[in-house]
Formats: structure tokens, sequence, C-alpha cells
């Protein structure tokens, strides 16, 4: 295995596949969309109100330069579908309310469960109970995303505990970490994203090794 080729939603996901935190499925998968340049975004500062004024920021989606270049998948069509018709921006408020046109919460999991069931890191199987009047749909890991969980796992728990001393020590190792986890390294507890972001800008300059001599796998997806 030298590829995971996940997004940060669905390595979210296979780290705890019960845990229907929808909404955080949504975030990543948005987050991931910015940060492969499929969307754009941009935040300003606006007047509301006649007589009482309030200055407030708002955010506003766009295109990005990569819209419609990479191959995406089913969770981030979604996002996509709903740009798609924009002919210049859409503000986040309003596109969320699009979204939860087609799905809520708990539909976007449950569509997130479809795909890595057909992907064939998961299992889905419908339980009958009381006396078949209600069902409900058992999820558990295949040997492969059990292999993948545990992978997931173990380089999230390297990040958390060398990434820094990486930055400041070893920066092409540093470089090469971060490059070879893409988006995913939001999912590392022990870095926000303003330490990610200083990580970043303090390693521009610094050129990463040759992903076959670090050892690093590669975790986010390609989009290719």
């Amino acid at each position: 295995m030298d590829k995971l080729e996940l997004t940060p939603a669905e390595s979210y996901l296979l780290l705890d596949i019960e845990n229907k935190d929808g909404k955080t499925l949504m975030k990543y998968s948005l987050i991931n969309l910015l940060y492969k340049n499929v969307l754009g975004s941009a935040v300003r500062e606006e007047t509301e109100g006649v007589v009482f004024k309030n200055v407030v920021k708002k955010t506003y989606l766009s295109k990005g330069s990569q819209f419609g270049k990479l191959n995406l998948k089913a969770h981030e069509k979604l996002f996509c579908s709903v740009i798609a018709d924009e002919k210049d921006e859409i503000e986040l408020v309003e596109f969320i309310k699009k979204i939860f046109e087609q799905y809520d919460y708990n539909g976007f999991y449950e569509l997130m469960v479809d795909t890595q069931a057909q992907s064939g890191l998961l299992n889905v199987t419908e339980e009958r109970r009381f006396f078949n009047i209600f069902s409900k749909k058992k999820k558990e890991l295949t040997d492969i995303g059990k292999e993948v969980n545990q992978k997931i796992e173990e380089i999230i728990s390297a990040g958390n505990k060398n990434l820094h001393d990486w930055v400041l020590n070893d920066p092409p190792r540093a470089k090469t970490f971060m490059a070879a986890c893409g988006a995913n390294l939001i999912l590392l507890d022990r870095h926000d994203m303003s330490m990610l972001q200083f990580y970043e800008s303090k390693l521009k300059d610094i050129e990463k090794q040759k992903h076959e001599d670090s050892g690093f796998i590669l975790w986010g997806d390609s989009g290719t």
C-alpha cells in the first residue's frame, strides 16, 4: 500500500464509521475543495441595516482555477453541482441552503457510507428488529478498510508527534509529510489551522524529499 487517495471527509468517516457527524463531513469536504482550488473563497466586510448599521464579515464561494478539471468523488461533486450554474459567486449561507435542498447532514453521512461500501472499505448490512418492523444498517470495516484505518491512525500519530520538530530540524521531511497528507492535515488534532499555515509559510522555499525516499505514504487524494 503506497497510496490511500482519501479526502479528509473519507478519512474522518473511516476513523469512526458510527460517528454520524454529517456537519463535519461537509465541512471537511468544502475545505478539501478549497485546498485543491476547485472552489475559491473570499471574505468581505459589508454593512447591514438602515438605521442601526452593523458591519459584518461574509464569506463568498466561487469557481476555482481547477473547477471542472479534476476527477471528483461523489460527495465533492454534490458541492460542485450547487455552484456550477453560478455566474459569479454565492454567499456561503446560500450555498449551504442549496446543499440542504439535496442532502441534510444525515443524508450526506449516508451518501459517504454508501460510497465507501462501493469502494470495498465498508460492509453495510440491514438488520431487522422488533418483529421485522424496524430496520437498522450495520456498518463494519472490511479487512482492507481495517488496514486503511490503521494506516490513517499511524500517520496521524506520526504527524502529531513529529511534525513540529521536523519543521524546526528537518524541513525537507516536514514538507514531504505535509505534501503527502494534503488537506488531511486538518485531522491532526495537535496542530490547528493557524499552525499549519505557519508551517506552510515557513517551508515554502524548502525543497521536499522525493516520495520514494521519504517513507511517507501518500494520504491525500490527487484529484486527477
